[in-house]
């Protein structure tokens, strides 16, 4: 099985790249910059591809993986921008979509966990909800940046 994590250079990538070390697959880290630092391995494939670039034949160059888990999203930590809206949304769209139209057979996609709010700290499922940014019930205003 061939396994891709995009955002592999991240917090929870690089501890997604490790478990998946565990176990016989075949890895490819996709980053949009690559620091082989906190890699697993030397064994661990790497691919360059910026999501926003609206890359073509990403399917192809990601060696056709049976799955992708997605962990990339860009313009973080600036929560509050438009940006997630306006550009890093139709970014993802065409990227995921793009991999489905090629033929991904399937994929996983991590979400923000902000509908629990601003909060530190572990999260969990039976946590009280209460968002507070665009992602939620905030109402976005235009300086927002």
């Amino acid at each position: 099985m061939r396994v891709a994590v995009s955002g592999a250079t991240g917090f929870v990538g690089r501890h997604v790249l490790s478990e998946l070390a565990r176990h016989s697959v075949e890895i490819v880290a996709i980053s949009r910059r690559f620091s082989t630092e906190g890699l697993v391995d030397s064994g661990v494939e790497t691919v360059q591809l910026d999501i926003g670039a609206s890359p073509t034949g990403a399917f192809d160059r990601l060696g056709r993986p049976d799955v992708l888990i997605h962990l990339a999203w860009g313009g973080l930590p600036n929560y509050r921008s438009l940006h997630h809206y306006e550009q890093e949304l139709p970014d993802q769209y065409r990227f995921l979509s793009g991999l489905a139209r090629d033929g991904l057979p399937a994929m996983v996609v991590a979400g923000t966990c902000f509908e629990y709010g601003m909060r530190s700290g572990p999260l969990n499922e039976g946590m009280d909800t209460h968002p507070d940014n665009h992602t939620g019930s905030q109402r976005i205003r235009s300086d927002d940046s």
